[in-house]
């Protein structure tokens, strides 16, 4: 969702495996100041929505025992 308002690469694939998680989107050549922005911008709503609907964070996608 965060990705579609910032307007950037809409995720290609996604998986979920025993081990971890990905989400893979297209990648780019290079990126501008406000890409950067909008890509942490992405990734902190994330970590703000695990937060609100698990009510805890995680360290990401990965196992840890």
């Amino acid at each position: 969702m965060a990705a579609a308002v910032l307007d950037l690469a809409l995720p290609v694939r996604a998986r979920i495996t025993p081990t971890g998680a990905e989400v893979l989107r297209p990648a780019r050549t290079s990126y501008t100041a406000d890409i950067i922005k909008a890509e942490l911008v992405c990734l902190m709503a994330g970590r703000a929505a695990e937060q609100l609907l698990i009510g805890d964070i995680s360290s990401g996608s990965g196992f840890w025992p």
